[in-house]
């Protein structure tokens, strides 16, 4: 799919009607600033539906309509339409060529076309869902926006990612069924109040019929005690082969024991063994270690000789560097003694010095210049007070003038309260006589509505009747409608995996979607797939599979060896297959399957309970032809030990005994619908949706006529209403007119209260003002004394850093001569350690003469005592080697007797182990003595329960669960007393009653399971949920993994090297978790994102542009600008980028770059020849850049 075209009309500067042609490869847009260029990406923007006039850059959406220019005008409208290509459906819509339009008027109003066809927002969002292309996608990124992939939240940067791993759609559909789940809790509620009052009328009911049941069963018991007396019978017989099977099992223990005794006399039979052929050998290596003693002794006397040679050179070459060392340290000494003296003179100077610069620091120190500092801020300080104080005594002033004030005004405003008052008081006296009139009035008008009252009160009980029975029916429709939604929500999600092969390992998933998709052929499909399992063992035939389950099934092998290839060649994980043409069926043999077709619990061949085409026989012989099927565990293993673990069991629940006797079992965990499942839950949940649909078309029928029904009253109550209002509204008007005139009255009365207050308050603010006067003279007289104590303050610091100052002259003055000194004196000591420094070096080079000479003599010593030492081993040695021959010669003649000892431990364990085989074989007879005893306990077991069920048509387990069991008849007959005797108790019985209470509980019932489908329903809703939940995981977990891989070589290629990387900031919470970028250009370390260059930042949000679009390639992208922070070397870069992903991606780029402009296929140029309104050029270049047309 790519874009064709693009047509606009009267959008932004673009005023008249204007067609864009695009191509595959990359198509540049160029032009001045202010031209209208990137108005073009905005075009693309709105028309996939953006609601934001911000993201278009205006602040109302009336601004993307042309707004007029000096000598155009305004138009009223605007129209945008994009033209796709659709030959290859990238687009799930049945045309090839798809026509988006949105048209939207100055008024406000906007349409949405669709194929020329008018249409929903919802309708574009849905057809462009996880297709690549949106508003909101990668593949639009305007001004601006590039960067913004960087510096918004973690969590916001989740949106590019989303839309590349597809589960947009999903997270739609997750939003529709919340919607729904919320709908069927209300739902819920409302079946909850209706069961209550329910309940109040059936507890009376229940006890009556819960009597007439009472008779109705003592009858029945009295029917059922022989039946009793035949169970006990056969309960016995059951336990008496249980302490049979017991006692099997004990001998069969017995057995197992010596099993494990024999196994431990073998072992010591055959460690004696062992033990005599180890003392063999030692005899033999101990013979040639002595041989090895005696050659090594001799060689020893001979390096003794070699040693002691050695010992008397060395002492000769001691003596010659004991003489040159003396003499180096006497020429050293006399060295010493000259370098001591110069060192004297040095350190005579640097006491001198020191003395010096101390008396100059101290002269320093007199100068105290934080003193003299001190000092100013202090002045400051008082300076600061003083002007305070000034401030505060004139603010002191003008309140005691403004309390003059506000003691003239209150007098007068006290004589204005008392005039007020006398003026309210007259009017509260008109106005009681005008209310006792209107009250007259209003007596007459309230007769004649409450007999108008009376009639509308006998049609709303009518209303709320039938009311009432519409809420029902609106309930149970409401129920039926959120049942249908969740199985159909339920029906898509579960079809979406079947199509995706969700479930899969990721080689089977791979490769089936290649076949799917015509990539690979003779592919039948997974062995999950080809088979029809009844749904009670699915459990234990897809425990029986395994890994099986996921084989993937071709017609022959060379079929299976292309698809091995394309795995290898897509990296696409691995995969088993099974071939139709040589895979062959695996059965059990007759004798063995008659072994235990009588035992109970045997369920069958697990081959023999599955369905599958003819062709798939084979497949399925080979791997359950094998493979028993058991009710439980426990008689999985009696199954199991009568064909001597020789074949797998597996039980219903899941449990499995292996051959050999291993277990395996244990709970399983929830994980949603199996493979073997699924197919058949999405048929059996059409067949509910078929007739719950049904049922919802019913309902509404009955919901229509109660309408009617309920239209017919409401149109005579509003007749009667409208009378009704209109004798409220006199009333009404005559109650307004007397309410009016009582409130009047009472605001008049408030009024007079108000103004008595009011005066109160005024002359008590008198009273008042009187004392603030004299408060406020006292403040100004107290302020006028503390300005005149700071300003003595201020002129006393003045006078003393006056003094200061000349202070400071004389201590400069003594500093000065000090410093001079200082400068003499450094410079002689600097003379004196240069000679210094000359003695050490002299001092240094003899010093190392003598160690030379030292280490030598040290050397010479070493080697006289190493030589000594050596001729010490060698004689050690020596006397060693002699020793060692003496002690092999002993234990030549241990090693002979221990190996008497051997012999005979090896012919006790061989008679131990003949002993123990003699105890198996007895254990294995009677063994067998006591399993044919079990044979034929069970063979009259067998009879009885024949009886059973031929007699009475029942089985034991069925029988057990709903009779009485009888000891003997005695017991019996006494029963049937007893019986007797309750029924006559009773007394007189409503078996009416029985009937009554059905029919209220069956609606009682009806309510529940309508309740219990709400229950299934929002069950059902919560699995489609979590199932989408997982989905959405698995999805975004992988492609976020792709995404990180991909980015970090788009990083290194972009930037030359480096480094970055893609980490979530929850990985426990892929779906909610932001996503943190990590960037390290090459030069750098890994730093925070907002410390890189605005260059370096673009460019690393390109590279995450390129890494998603490498993982998730889009039809076509339009990038607006997004290089203008780059050089030119990094446009290079980017350019390159495009050109490689042009093969799969067209590009619309908006640029300003001259390097993206010599990469272009075709380029449009926007101008504008008239002010505000922009025009088109287009240019197609070939590859050498020549201009083709134009």
């Amino acid at each position: 799919m790519f874009l064709k075209r693009i047509d606009m009309v009267g959008f932004k500067s673009f005023a008249d009607r204007t067609g864009i042609d695009f191509s595959s490869g990359i198509t540049a847009v160029v032009g001045p600033n202010g031209s209208g260029k990137s108005n073009i990406a905005d075009a693309v923007r709105w028309v996939l539906g953006e609601q934001s006039a911000r993201s278009l850059r205006g602040n109302r959406m009336e601004d993307v309509i042309f707004a007029g220019s000096e000598s155009r005008k305004a138009v009223n409208f605007c129209e945008v339409s994009l033209t796709l290509d659709n030959g290859d459906h990238h687009l799930l819509v049945p045309f090839d060529e798809v026509s988006v339009t949105r048209r939207m008027y100055r008024s406000g109003e906007g349409e949405y076309f669709l194929n020329k066809q008018p249409c929903r927002l919802k309708d574009i969002t849905e057809v462009f869902m996880d297709s690549g292309i949106g508003r909101e996608s990668y593949s639009i990124i305007g001004q601006g926006r590039i960067e913004e992939m960087l510096s918004t939240r973690p969590e916001d940067r989740r949106g590019p990612f989303e839309d590349a791993a597809g589960i947009v759609k999903y997270k739609y559909r997750r939003r529709e069924a919340e919607r729904k789940l919320e709908q069927a809790a209300s739902n819920m509620v409302r079946v909850d109040d209706i069961l209550v009052e329910l309940s109040v009328q059936a507890d009376p009911l229940r006890v009556q019929a819960e009597k007439a049941l009472a008779y109705q069963e003592i009858v029945d018991l009295l029917g059922h005690l022989e039946m009793g007396l035949l169970l006990v019978e056969i309960q016995r017989m059951k336990s008496g082969l249980a302490e049979a099977v017991s006692d099997t099992l004990i001998w069969m223990k017995q057995r197992d024991e010596q099993q494990t005794a024999l196994l431990t006399a073998r072992a010591s039979f055959e460690s004696a063994r062992e033990t005599l052929a180890v003392n063999v050998e030692a005899q033999a290596n101990t013979q040639q270690l002595l041989l090895s003693a005696v050659e090594a002794r001799q060689r020893t006397e001979g390096q003794l000789h070699l040693w002691q040679e050695r010992v008397q050179v060395a002492q000769a070459g001691l003596v010659d560097k004991s003489n040159q060392v003396a003499a180096l340290v006497e020429e050293l000494d006399q060295l010493a003694v000259r370098k001591n003296q110069q060192e004297q003179r040095l350190a005579n100077i640097t006491t001198s010095l020191t003395i010096n610069q101390k008396q100059l620091q101290e002269a320093v120190q007199t100068l105290d210049l934080q003193a003299r500092a001190n000092l100013e801020a202090l002045i400051s300080t008082v300076n600061e007070s003083l002007i305070d104080h000034h401030q505060a005594a004139a603010n002191r002033r003008n309140e005691h003038r403004a309390w003059l004030e506000r003691l003239q005004g209150g007098k007068t405003k006290v004589n204005e309260l008392q005039t007020r008052k006398e003026e309210w008081l007259r009017r509260a006296d008109a106005l009681t006589v005008q209310i006792g009139q209107s009250v007259g009035v209003l007596q007459e008008r309230s007769q004649q509505v409450a007999t108008l009252q009376q009639d509308l009160a006998e049609g709303a009980a009518i209303l709320r009747e039938l009311s009432h029975q519409e809420a029902n029916v609106g309930a149970q429709f409401q129920r039926q409608h959120a049942q249908i939604a969740g199985l159909s929500s339920r029906i898509e999600v579960l079809q979406e995996l079947e199509k995706e092969f969700d479930g899969y390992a990721m080689g089977t998933r791979g490769v089936l979607r290649a076949s799917a998709k015509g990539q690979l052929v003779g592919i039948h499909g997974a062995v999950a797939g080809v088979l029809q399992v009844p749904p009670e063992l699915e459990t234990a035939i897809e425990t029986a599979l395994g890994a099986a389950a996921q084989n993937i099934v071709t017609a022959d092998e060379g079929q299976a060896r292309a698809a091995i290839e394309w795995l290898k060649q897509h990296q696409g994980g691995r995969a088993t297959f099974m071939p139709l043409s040589i895979i062959r069926a695996r059965f059990l043999t007759a004798s063995d399957l008659a072994r235990v077709e009588q035992l109970p619990g045997f369920l069958g061949v697990a081959a023999d309970v599955v369905n599958c085409e003819i062709q798939y026989k084979n497949i399925v012989g080979h791997l359950l032809g094998q493979i028993l099927l058991a009710e439980t565990l426990a008689e999985a293993n009696l199954l199991a030990k009568a064909l001597s673990y020789h074949f797998r069991i597996v039980t219903r629940a899941g449990d499995v005994v292996y051959p050999g006797g291993v277990m395996s079992g244990g709970s399983k965990s929830n994980r949603g619908v199996s493979l073997l499942g699924r197919k058949r839950e999405i048929q059996e949940l059409l067949q509910q949706l078929i007739s719950l649909r049904a049922d919802e078309q019913s309902l509404m029928d009955t919901q229509k006529q109660l309408r009617e029904q309920t239209a017919i009253i409401q149109d005579q109550q509003s007749k009667r209403s409208r009378e009704l209002e209109k004798m409220r509204a006199q009333k009404a008007g005559f109650e307004a007119e007397l309410v009016s005139q009582q409130r009047e009255l009472e605001n008049t009365r408030d009024r007079i209260d108000a103004l008595e207050d009011e005066l109160d308050q005024v002359t008590s603010d008198l009273e008042q003002g009187q004392a603030k006067l004299q408060s406020a003279n006292s403040a100004v007289t107290a302020a006028a004394a503390d300005i005149a104590n700071l300003e003595q303050q201020l002129r006393q610091r003045r006078r003393e850093l006056q003094d200061w100052d000349e202070h400071l002259a004389d201590a400069r003055e003594v500093l000065t001569q000090l410093r001079v000194r200082s400068a003499e004196l450094a410079r002689e000591k600097e003379s004196l350690a240069g000679t210094v420094v000359e003695h050490m070096e002299r001092y240094r080079t003899l010093s190392q003469q003598r160690d030379t000479a030292a280490l030598a003599m040290t050397q010479l010593q070493n080697s006289l005592a190493e030589a000594q030492n050596q001729v010490y081993v060698n004689e050690q040695d020596e006397f060693q080697m002699s020793n060692q021959v003496a002690d092999l010669q002993d234990s030549l003649a241990d090693l002979a007797a221990n190996r008497v000892t051997a012999e005979g431990a090896l012919s006790q364990a061989e008679r131990v182990l003949q002993q123990t085989q003699q105890s198996l074989a007895e254990t294995n007879e009677q063994l067998h003595r006591r399993q044919v005893q079990v044979e034929r306990l069970d063979s009259d077991l067998n009879h009885r329960l024949t009886m059973l069920g031929e007699t009475y048509r029942m089985t034991f387990e069925w029988a057990l669960a709903h009779h009485t069991l009888v000891v003997d008849e005695l017991s019996a007959k006494q029963q049937v007393k007893d019986l007797r005797q309750r029924r006559d108790a009773l007394g007189e019985v409503q078996l009416s009653a029985i009937e009554e209470w059905r029919r209220l509980s069956d609606r009682i019932d009806f309510l529940q399971r309508e309740r219990s489908d709400l229950v299934l329903g929002k069950s059902q809703l919560e699995t489609v949920i979590r199932d989408i939940d997982k989905e959405m995981s698995r999805r975004f977990a992988e492609t976020f993994e792709q995404i990180r891989q991909e980015f970090q070589v788009t990083f290194r290629q972009l930037f030359g090297g480096g480094k970055a990387n893609l980490t979530l900031t929850d990985s426990g919470d892929v779906l909610s978790a932001g996503i943190e970028v990590m960037a390290e250009p090459p030069g750098k370390k890994l730093q925070n994102l907002n410390l890189l260059s605005g260059g370096e930042r673009a460019l690393t949000a390109m590279a995450l542009l390129f890494a998603i679009l490498r993982v998730r390639p889009v039809p076509f992208c339009v990038l607006d600008e997004v290089e203008a922070a780059l050089d030119e070397a990094n446009v290079t870069r980017f350019a390159q980028q495009l050109r490689r992903f042009a093969e799969e991606t067209q590009f619309i780029v908006i640029t300003h770059r001259r390097g993206t402009m010599e990469d272009a296929d075709v380029l449009y140029g926007v101008t504008m020849q008239e002010f505000g309104v922009s025009t088109l050029i287009g240019v197609r270049l070939i590859e050498d850049s020549g201009i083709v047309s134009a």
